[in-house]
């Protein structure tokens, strides 16, 4: 619930911004990132965004790992700390998606 509240607080920002100073300004997307895919939490926040901003949701999903926790302390890139790590991999599936995209528009 907190997610969505902050999210929607966010869009409302995105506004202002777009009526007072960038009215080209659009939104990319929605990544969700350190989710846990097997808890009823993430299944719930997910199908709740699905529902509410199907265009934006991006069709994947960064998983929470130890790797990707450990990562910052190290003052690494998660990419160069645990290059083989799930979580690396949806990184680089997340690239791909976004590149998909730009090349769409």
């Amino acid at each position: 619930p907190m997610a969505l509240d902050g999210l929607a607080r966010l869009f409302a920002t995105i506004g202002l911004v777009q009526q007072r100073l960038n009215p080209e300004l659009r939104i990319a997307g929605i990544l969700l990132f350190r989710v846990r895919p097997g808890t009823v939490l993430a299944r719930q926040l997910t199908a709740a965004l699905a529902e509410r901003f199907p265009e934006l949701l991006f069709p994947v999903v960064i998983r929470d790992t130890v790797r990707a926790a450990e990562a910052p302390a190290r003052h690494q890139p998660l990419i160069d700390y645990a290059p083989l790590c799930s979580a690396s991999a949806d990184y680089w599936s997340f690239a791909r998606a976004v590149l998909a995209q730009e090349q769409a528009a």
